[in-house]
């Protein structure tokens, strides 16, 4: 039986439309959408739920924000699940079909202290696939600082924590990063750029037109690992969002060139 085993390497994404409109460069960026990301970024209240395909595989999330006393509070449950996968034996025959499913339930805590915004979210990963499971334990720690009133720097350390019971024989740390970031608001518009370590570059971009439409812009380092530099190739690592908001509801859509992996499509619902 041949397994190709990659427990919780999509913990590096994030569901959100939002986050990935503007090429994950969110570290210094605040909304309810932070739930999904930078937990000192949190603001708002209200239910969120989002969907992401891209290759034949599905990431889903859905969200919660409340107030508690001064404090921010998110719940969290974020899932991907592979679709139906063919199991082959070691010739080559086919065993049936099997899924790879994840749960990732999170709770998340934000307070403010004068310019200074900080948050966590405790996460527990869950996998199962063909009668295996592994799961673990992780933290995203976050802090912002408003340096000025329409310029926010952050640092964000993210999905560091441990397998406890992997599918494999040992134990293994998550693929944590650290990132570095900042945005600028402008009256009708946003930029936000983060450096990662490991070594990642985002940019992203946000203009509002009107007080209904939201586009965004954004590109990401991360996904040029995918591209095969063939035709339409230059173009990955690129993301486009639109956001469009009425009353209580907003609506959010991201398209993302993933290079051999293909477009992923990325859509968000959110009641306020």
């Amino acid at each position: 039986m041949l397994l190709v085993l990659v427990s919780f390497a999509f913990l590096s994404m994030s569901p959100s439309p939002h986050v990935n409109g503007v090429g994950c460069a969110s570290t210094g960026l605040t909304g309810d959408y932070q739930v999904f990301w930078n937990p000192a970024g949190i603001e708002g209240r209200g239910f969120l739920s989002t969907y992401m395909n891209y290759s034949g595989l599905n990431y889903a999330g859905v969200g919660y924000i409340t107030r508690f006393s001064e404090y921010r509070m998110g719940f969290v449950l974020s899932t991907f699940f592979s679709g139906n996968m063919v199991q082959m034996d070691e010739n080559g025959e086919s065993l049936g079909v099997f899924m790879d499913v994840y749960l990732v339930p999170g709770v998340s805590l934000a307070g403010t202290k004068g310019k200074l915004s900080y948050g966590f979210t405790l996460f527990l990963p869950y996998e199962r696939v063909l009668g295996y499971r592994a799961y673990g334990a992780g933290i995203n720690l976050g802090v912002q600082y408003r340096y000025r009133e329409n310029l926010t720097i952050g640092i964000l350390g993210r999905n560091i924590g441990y397998i406890f019971r992997p599918l494999v024989d040992y134990k293994y740390p998550l693929d944590y990063e650290i990132r570095f970031g900042g945005a600028y608001y402008g009256k009708n518009n946003f930029f936000s750029l983060d450096l990662a370590y490991p070594f990642n570059l985002s940019i992203g971009a946000g203009f509002m037109v009107s007080d209904r439409f939201l586009f965004t812009g954004g590109y990401n380092s991360r996904f040029r690992e995918a591209a095969s530099y063939q035709s339409f190739d230059f173009l990955t690592g690129l993301n486009f969002g639109l956001g469009f908001n009425k009353g209580i509801l907003r609506f959010s859509y991201t398209i993302l060139f993933m290079g051999d992996m293909g477009l992923a499509h990325n859509i968000g619902i959110t009641v306020r």
